[in-house]
C-alpha cells in the first residue's frame, strides 16, 4: 500500500508541474481568443496562492484516488490471487467502477459540449441578425460641447450644423451624420408613448419607446430607408412646431388603418411634461438597444428642437484612420479650437464589442467542454487498454481457433461504444435539463436544439471510436502462443 501511495504522490507532483506549465500557456491562449479587454483585463497572472491551491488540489486528488486501489489491494487474499492467476487480478467490481467513471466523464462532457454548442450557435445567430442599417465603412467619434460656453441651446445647433457641412465636403467622405446616442452601444432610456386623444390613466401603462435626436441626413448616411414621409430639414426648428420621425412598429401599432404622416403623437421625454409632436416621416425598424432585442418602438427628434451638448459624429469613408483623424480634427477646430476630437471607432467594431458577454461565456464553456472531452477519451482508452490486457488469454484462444482480426477488433469496439452510448443517452437527458439554465443567454436557439444535439452525438461517436481503435488494433495483433503461455 505504501508503494502505491508513493507512486500516486509522485504522479501528482509531476502532473502538478505539467499543469502549471499548461496554465501559463493557457492564460495567453485565453487572452488571444476571448475579448478580455472589454472586461478591463489586460493580463492574467498566476499568483502564489493560486499556484499553491492548484498543486494542493492535484496532490490531494491523486492521493484520494490512489488510496482506493491501495486499500483494495491491502485487503486482498494473496494466496487466492496466486491460485487464480492474472485473470482474477481485477475483480468485476473494480471493472464496473472504472466503466462507470468513464460513463460519468462522457455524461459531463456531453452536458458541457451541448451548452457550448448552444452558446456558439446563439452567437452565430446574433452576428447574422438583420440590424436595419449598413455598418460597412462607418466610423464614429464623440464630440462634447463645454457647457460653460454652450449653455444657451441656441448656440449648439449652429456649431454642429456648420461642422456637418464641412465634414461632408471633405475628400473621401461619402456621407456624414450626427446622433446623440449610437444604436447598440448607447441603449438610452425608454419613454412613455400614447395617442393625444387617448391619454393613459397612468403614465407607466403607456407603451415605451426609445428616442434619438438626429440631424438631417442621418437616415441616408446610415442606410435606413424611409417608408413614407420625409427627413428632417435644417429649417425644422422650434419655430416650425414640434415634429418627430417614427419607425414602422409605431406606424403599424398606432396607425394601422391610416396614413401616419401629419398625425400627432404624445410622449413623456426626459421626465418632462407631455410633449405632442407631428409625424413627418416613417423609417424602417432597426436594432437600437442590442442585437438580441427586437426593434420595438422608436422615435427620432430633430436636433434643432432638442439640442444636446454631446453628439456622435458618424462618417462613411474608406480613408485610413490616421488621415481621417487629422481631417476631422481640423474640421472641428475650424469651428471651435477648444473642442477635442474623441477616439475613432468603427461601427462594426462597436457592434462586435457588444457581444463580448456572449463570446466570453461561450468561449469559457467551450474550453471546459474540450477539456472534458479529452479526459473522457483518455479514460475510455485506459479502460479498454486494461480490458484487452485482462482478456489477452481469451483473445489468444480466439485467434488460435481461427477468429478473424475484424472480429477481435469488433469485440473491443463493442465494449467501448457501449460505454460511450450509455454516457450519450444519460448525457443528452441531463443536458436537456441543464441547458434550460442558459435560456436567457440564448438567441433564436432552444435548449433542445436538434442540430446542436446531433453535432454532439456525432462528435462523441467519432472521438469514442478513435479512442477505441488503438486498444482494438492491439488486441487483433495478439500472438496466440505468447498469450497462451502468459499464465
Amino acid at each position: 500500500m505504501g508503494q502505491q501511495l508513493t507512486e500516486s504522490l509522485l504522479i501528482a507532483v509531476v502532473a502538478g508541474a505539467l499543469g502549471v506549465t499548461l496554465a501559463v500557456w493557457m492564460q495567453q491562449f485565453v487572452l488571444a481568443i476571448l475579448p478580455m479587454n472589454s472586461l478591463g483585463v489586460r493580463d492574467i497572472g498566476i499568483s502564489m496562492p493560486m499556484l499553491g491551491f492548484g498543486l494542493a488540489l492535484s496532490v490531494g486528488t491523486a492521493l484520494l484516488f490512489g488510496c482506493l486501489p491501495a486499500l483494495s489491494g491491502a485487503h486482498a487474499n494473496a494466496a487466492e490471487d496466486l491460485k487464480a492467476g492474472s485473470r482474477a487480478s481485477s475483480s468485476r467490481g473494480a471493472t464496473w467502477t472504472r466503466s462507470m467513471l468513464v460513463v460519468l466523464q462522457v455524461v459531463m462532457s456531453v452536458v458541457l459540449l451541448t451548452g457550448s454548442g448552444l452558446l456558439i450557435r446563439s452567437l452565430m445567430r446574433l452576428r447574422a441578425v438583420e440590424i436595419g442599417f449598413e455598418t460597412q465603412n462607418l466610423v464614429t467619434t464623440e464630440l462634447r460641447l463645454p457647457s460653460s460656453r454652450y449653455h444657451a441651446m441656441a448656440a449648439r445647433a449652429p456649431f454642429f450644423s456648420s461642422l456637418l457641412d464641412q465634414v461632408r465636403n471633405l475628400p473621401g467622405i461619402e456621407s456624414a451624420a450626427l446622433i446623440d446616442r449610437l444604436p447598440i452601444r448607447d441603449a438610452g432610456t425608454e419613454w412613455p408613448l400614447w395617442m393625444p386623444d387617448v391619454p393613459p390613466t397612468v403614465i407607466s401603462e403607456a407603451p415605451p419607446a426609445y428616442s434619438r435626436t438626429v440631424m438631417p441626413g442621418y437616415f441616408g448616411a446610415m442606410g435606413i430607408p424611409f417608408r413614407s414621409g420625409r427627413d428632417f430639414r435644417n429649417t425644422d426648428d422650434l419655430d416650425s412646431g414640434l415634429m418627430v420621425i417614427v419607425n414602422e412598429a409605431i406606424a403599424r401599432a398606432f396607425f394601422s388603418d391610416r396614413d401616419p404622416i401629419g398625425r400627432e403623437l404624445s410622449f413623456n421625454l426626459y421626465g418632462e411634461m407631455a410633449t405632442t409632436a407631428t409625424i413627418v416621416g416613417v423609417v424602417e425598424n432597426v436594432r437600437i438597444s442590442s442585437l438580441a432585442a427586437e426593434p420595438g418602438f422608436q422615435i427620432y427628434l430633430p436636433y434643432a428642437q432638442k439640442p444636446t451638448l454631446r453628439m456622435s459624429l458618424i462618417v462613411r469613408t474608406r480613408m485610413p484612420r490616421a488621415d481621417l483623424v487629422d481631417a476631422l480634427q481640423a474640421a472641428v477646430w475650424a469651428n471651435d479650437p477648444d473642442i477635442p476630437l474623441g477616439g475613432l471607432a468603427g461601427l462594426e467594431e462597436i457592434i462586435e464589442a457588444s457581444l463580448w458577454g456572449e463570446r466570453v461565456l461561450g468561449g469559457m464553456v467551450a474550453i471546459f467542454a474540450a477539456t472534458a472531452l479529452l479526459l473522457a477519451a483518455m479514460g475510455l482508452y485506459g479502460v479498454l487498454a486494461h480490458y484487452v490486457v485482462r482478456r489477452t488469454r481469451e483473445i489468444g484462444v480466439r485467434i488460435a481457433l481461427g477468429a478473424a482480426a475484424h472480429r477481435v477488433v469488433a469485440l473491443v469496439l463493442v465494449k467501448g461504444v457501449g460505454l460511450v452510448g450509455m454516457g450519450l443517452v444519460i448525457g443528452i437527458l441531463c443536458s436537456l435539463a441543464a441547458t434550460r439554465l442558459l435560456r436567457q443567454q440564448l438567441f433564436e436557439v432552444g435548449p433542445g436544439d436538434p442540430a446542436t444535439l446531433a453535432g454532439v452525438v456525432v462528435c462523441f461517436i467519432t472521438v469514442g471510436t478513435l479512442a477505441c481503435l488503438l486498444p482494438a488494433v492491439r488486441a487483433a495483433r495478439v500472438d496466440p502462443l505468447l498469450a497462451l503461455s502468459a499464465d
